[in-house]
């Protein structure tokens, strides 16, 4: 489930089932983990808020992040918690840009359900080669 947030800012994401999950059903807060049964939710367009460019200056590093979220069934995140970023400085980042990022939401039997993910963001590196 890997894709390319837009074609203006080279962030490459994908999205996996968060750790510790061992069923599909919701929690007790109604949000579903991404799993199998889910459809999974898709970023429409990646609002980047500083996180392309700091992961841009990243020396030999992709400014990879892993971060869990909640996606709600209006495609909104919320409730994001870094689990892994390469370098420090980029968390904040990542997640100011997530949680300003919309999704199509994703779904369970055709209704649109807030899903619990684990989303793998870095920038891809697009100079040209010589």
């Amino acid at each position: 489930r890997v894709g390319f947030a837009d074609r203006a800012m080279p962030i490459r994401y994908g999205l996996k089932t968060p750790p510790g999950v061992t069923s599909s059903d919701p929690g007790p807060d109604g949000v579903y983990p991404l799993t199998n049964l889910t459809t999974p939710p898709k970023m429409l367009q990646f609002f980047d808020r500083g996180y392309g460019v700091a992961a841009f200056y990243s020396p030999n590093e992709k400014g990879a992040c892993d971060i869990l979220l909640t996606i709600n069934a209006n495609g909104t995140v919320s409730n994001p918690e870094v689990t892994r970023c390469e370098r420090p400085v980029l968390e904040q980042l990542a997640i100011k840009s997530l949680l300003d990022t919309p999704f199509k939401p994703g779904r369970v039997n055709g209704k649109a359900v807030p899903i619990r993910v684990s989303i793998h963001i870095e920038y891809k590196d697009v100079t040209p080669k010589s």
